[in-house]
């Protein structure tokens, strides 16, 4: 038993870094295989021409032709859900067949283990031996703890339909505040790259961007809306095309109100910033207001019929224009 136990963990070893290279182990009509076919969103990814649930459809039918006859199998579909596909076991290989082909994508995560603890569920009370066979890419966010798996008397296969070197771009938060959008996009590369990014509002392009994104880290770019309409508007950001399209967009309502304009008048300006109250005070206004900041001496010179807001500040006393100008404001 245990030079047989042995055996398994080199052949599940030299299956997980296959790619996708199919071994098999001896079949027989006493034991049952069930296979798992990973549909969530990164199988859309393309390789030569093909996603990688084409290519894991393919691995499928290659191991099919490998299977003794009188073997019974099952085969669902999983993405962070789990589908039955061929649900109770069978010897019908063009059935099978037949059923993988509708396998469609589904636009969700990954959560292999989550689909093993599903299937051997639904499978407790079937005393017939098993051996679970999961065709996957390995997206990295579809793995837990091996203690989570509770699949402890099942033999499980792993076949990657993976890319060594994915050069995939994502689009992974969008966050507001006041009228700043920040758009995060995560490069999942080994390059670094620099790539450009549109801000689409109620379907016509508003902004565009271009930065660099280093290998497996996430930036951050801001876009200051203005110009639209106050309120409610449908909006996405949307990365320049690569070989996984399903994560390139990110769509949001974004709640828009034109910031008032304010006018802050420093009595007693400094040369440096930092030194004057009104750098402070403009700070503070920054996000909610658009924002001037100018000399008590070039007050009598500033048009400010389009304020909002005045602040004066350090302003101690007004002559009579001064004063002349403050009642035309009202």
């Amino acid at each position: 038993m245990l030079l047989l136990i042995r055996c398994l963990l080199i052949i599940i070893l030299s299956l997980i870094f296959a790619r996708p290279i199919i071994h098999y182990v001896t079949s027989s009509k006493n034991i049952e295989t069930i296979f798992l076919i990973d549909n969530s969103y990164s199988m859309e990814y393309y390789r030569d021409g093909k996603t990688r649930l084409e290519d894991a459809k393919s691995v499928v039918k290659q191991t099919l032709n490998l299977i003794n006859p009188q073997e019974k199998i099952a085969v669902f579909s999983f993405s962070d859900i789990v589908l039955p596909v061929v649900k109770n076991p069978t010897t019908d290989k063009g059935l099978i067949i037949s059923e993988i082909e509708k396998i469609k994508i589904e636009y969700k995560k990954t959560g292999i283990i989550n689909a093993v603890n599903e299937v051997v569920k639904y499978f407790q009370n079937d005393k017939t031996e098993k051996r679970i066979i999961i065709v996957t890419d390995f997206a990295k966010n579809g793995w837990l703890r091996k203690k989570d798996i509770i699949a402890q008397n099942y033999k499980i296969i792993c076949v990657d339909v993976g890319d060594n070197k994915p050069g995939n771009f994502a689009m992974s938060n969008v966050e507001t505040f006041g009228n700043k959008i920040t758009a995060s996009v995560s490069n999942y590369s080994d390059d670094k790259k620099n790539i450009s990014m549109d801000l689409y509002v109620d379907g016509k392009k508003h902004k565009s961007a271009f930065f660099g994104i280093y290998p497996h880290k996430s930036s951050e770019w801001s876009f200051d809306v203005k110009n639209i309409k106050n309120g409610i508007h449908k909006c996405f950001i949307e990365i320049e095309p690569d070989k996984l399209s399903t994560d390139n967009k990110y769509f949001f309502a974004f709640n828009y109100k034109e910031k008032p304009n304010v006018l802050l008048i420093d009595g007693n300006p400094h040369f440096s910033d930092f030194k004057g109250e009104t750098f402070f005070l403009k700070t503070a206004l920054a996000n909610y207001s658009d924002v001037k900041v100018i000399n008590f001496s070039q007050f009598e010179n500033e048009e400010t019929s389009g304020y909002s807001v005045l602040f004066f500040c350090n302003v101690s006393d007004f002559n009579k224009d001064e004063v002349l100008l403050l009642k035309n404001l009202t």
